[in-house]
């Protein structure tokens, strides 16, 4: 909540923060799929979408994700310009880089090349 009263992130459902035409401004690291792996320093990220309209967003895929997708499309822009992406890490995230073990919330780590 914090992150966005002060206008640093979006509340939006997806986890991540991208204008349309623009590259993504933002990514957070849940792990609500169990999809995504974070090593600290490097992080593969599963993207966005690869579920049906109206299907839980913490269900397992049901179809392949792609670039039409536009935060997937956000994502490859900032890959092609260099601009970096924002990482937030929450309470869920698994391997030791999460909040979960030291209180929980959500906690922005910086800058990172997509």
């Amino acid at each position: 909540q914090e992150m966005m009263d002060s206008g640093f992130f979006r509340p939006f459902v997806t986890p991540e923060w991208n204008a349309p035409g623009e590259g993504c401004y933002a990514v957070i690291l849940n792990n609500d799929n169990g999809a995504s792996t974070d090593e600290g320093d490097r992080i593969s990220y599963a993207g966005s979408g690869g579920r049906r309209r109206g299907q839980n967003r913490t269900a397992p895929q049901s179809f392949d994700q792609d670039f039409e997708n536009l935060t997937n499309a956000a994502l490859r822009q900032n890959s092609a310009t260099g601009e970096p992406v924002r990482v937030i890490r929450g309470p869920k995230l698994q391997g030791g880089h999460g909040t979960g073990e030291s209180g929980g919330g959500y906690r922005y780590d910086g800058l990172y090349t997509v």
